[in-house]
C-alpha cells in the first residue's frame, strides 16, 4: 500500500504545472510552478530558397488559456500563418542573410512573466 502512494505522488509530480496566483501584500502576484516553454524549427537551416516554413510549438501551455501566437521576421515577409503554429515567409528580398523570426504566445489572463517569447535564426547562404 505504502508503494502504490509512492508511486502516486511521483506521478502527480511531473504531471502539467498549474497557474496557481498566490497573493502577497499589495497588487503583486507570484507563480508557484514554472512557464511554458517555446522551440522554432524551420524547414530548412539556412532558408535559402524564395519561401521558408517556420513551425512553432508550447510545452507546459495551461489548457485553461486560450494562445494568442504573433510572428515578426528580420527580413522578408510573412505570407501566410500568421496567429497559427506554422508561418511562410517569403525571402526572396532578402539577400540571403540570416533572418531571425520570433514567436510570442500570450493569452489574456496568463500572467506575463510566463509569456512565450521564442527566437530562431537562418544560417547564412553560401
Amino acid at each position: 500500500m505504502k508503494l502504490r502512494r509512492i508511486l502516486f505522488c511521483a506521478c502527480l509530480a511531473v504531471g502539467t504545472p498549474t497557474y496557481t496566483p498566490v497573493p502577497l501584500t499589495g497588487p503583486a502576484t507570484t507563480y508557484t510552478q514554472s512557464c511554458p516553454a517555446g522551440h522554432i524549427e524551420a524547414a530548412s537551416e539556412d532558408c535559402c530558397g524564395a519561401e521558408c516554413t517556420f513551425n512553432g510549438t508550447v510545452v507546459g501551455w495551461p489548457a485553461a488559456y486560450d494562445p494568442v501566437v504573433t510572428w515578426t521576421v528580420s527580413a522578408g515577409k510573412i505570407t501566410s500563418g500568421q496567429g497559427t503554429w506554422s508561418i511562410k515567409v517569403d525571402v526572396s528580398d532578402a539577400c540571403k542573410k540570416p533572418i531571425t523570426v520570433t514567436m510570442k504566445v500570450t493569452a489574456e489572463a496568463l500572467p506575463k512573466v510566463c509569456e512565450v517569447k521564442e527566437t530562431y535564426t537562418t544560417k547564412p547562404c553560401h
